[in-house]
């Protein structure tokens, strides 16, 4: 990746008030809020909390507030599965079948793991199927699988398209359990957050599980909705065992860490060329070119190259991003707030390093996922 470009004796104090500004409108004693931490050159410039982490104790959100991540979880699970390739326990470009033989056939050509992770496999999603079978009711731990097992098709031949899919993710969770013999959670935490000094950062399958320093989640009512008066409701995702689709829980501290470690090129965790795979785009059988790789999105941004991801999940969204050519790092977490992280993200981008931008684009990229 490009070296930074180190900021004016201007740029950053300026670009500060001005995201000091943008955020005051989530400086509230009677909701939820959001975190927000932005780094540069691995130094943190910037970290605040604003509004409530609960709001039945009223209990304020800080910059160590740990909050889900949602699918910013997935190039997690990618590192994982390349590590296994660096050890040659598996490679990406296995058959799936070749690690859960339990699964139908659907396609003459098997989905491979790399096409699980760049949403090319044609493998339908276990969270849309449950939802749209049973609403939000909570499927226990082992449905996801156990759906994905009874599919009679694919939505598509695989690598000919490219379909955001939970549940591709789901199923390299568990080939990542099996290959390694351990249990998904334990897997990150020994090969990728203590190593990285994670301390605050772990994968939680489940809403119901209790972890210390955690915010609670909110979903937003209606006004007047079911005959109350109240403005928010606990947000429960309905899936027991989420794993590499958006489970992890961490902090802007943790994701700053994380972040310099993705752009630097000092790899303490995983090869230079696992890295570079992460990175790299998709292309599809007809030659049509994705710029989602494996669990990140490479893009360009008024001119700047950007790499990064998204989640959200019932009653939190949260926005990872880095502009690596300026070192500039971004990690926004929310428990309900009713912003999108991935337009203010945009907005701090405008804010810092506006003399180095060119003209607003006319859409901003996107990619909208559950998780």
């Amino acid at each position: 990746m490009p070296s930074a470009i180190p900021p004016t004796s201007t740029d950053i104090p300026t670009g500060l008030a001005a995201v000091d500004a943008l955020l005051q409108p989530f400086n509230r004693g009677d909701g939820p809020g959001l975190v927000v931490g932005i780094a540069r050159n691995g130094k943190t410039l910037y970290r605040r909390g604003l509004g409530l982490a609960s709001i039945e104790h009223g209990i304020a959100n800080t910059p160590r507030t740990r909050m889900r991540i949602g699918s910013t979880s997935k190039h997690f699970a990618c590192l994982a599965a390349l590590l296994l390739a660096e050890e040659g326990r598996l490679s990406i470009d296995d058959s799936i079948h070749a690690h859960l033989p339990e699964l139908p056939r659907l396609s003459k050509v098997a989905p491979t793991l790399r096409q699980l992770m760049n949403h090319t496999s044609g493998w339908r999603c276990h969270i849309a199927l449950s939802c749209s079978s049973s609403g939000d009711a909570v499927q226990p731990k082992g449905a996801g699988l156990a759906l994905l097992t009874r599919q009679g098709e694919l939505n598509f031949d695989p690598g000919t398209r490219m379909l955001y899919c939970n549940g591709g993710y789901h199923l390299l969770t568990h080939v990542i359990e099996r290959i390694s013999g351990q249990r998904f959670e334990r897997f990150l935490a020994e090969r990728i957050f203590e190593p990285l000094g994670m301390h605050d950062t772990e994968s939680v399958p489940s809403d119901f599980d209790i972890k210390p320093g955690m915010a609670t989640l909110y979903q937003a009512l209606p006004t007047g909705a079911a005959g109350s008066d109240a403005e928010w409701r606990r947000g429960i995702f309905p899936v027991e065992d989420i794993g590499g689709e958006g489970a992890i829980v961490s902090t802007v501290d943790d994701m700053l860490r994380w972040i310099a470690h993705l752009r630097g090129s000092d790899k303490r965790v995983g090869s230079a060329a696992s890295w570079a795979q992460m990175t790299a785009p998709t292309v599809l059988v007809d030659g049509a070119v994705t710029s989602y790789g494996l669990g990140l999105m490479r893009h360009s941004y008024r001119g700047v190259e950007v790499v990064r991801h998204g989640g959200t999940v019932i009653g939190g969204t949260c926005q990872m991003l880095t502009v690596p050519a300026h070192a500039l790092d971004i990690s926004i977490m929310t428990n309900g707030a009713k912003t999108s992280p991935r337009a203010l993200a945009w907005k701090i981008v405008d804010a810092l390093l506006a003399a180095h931008l060119g003209p607003p684009p006319a859409y901003v990229p996107r990619r909208s996922a559950r998780r």
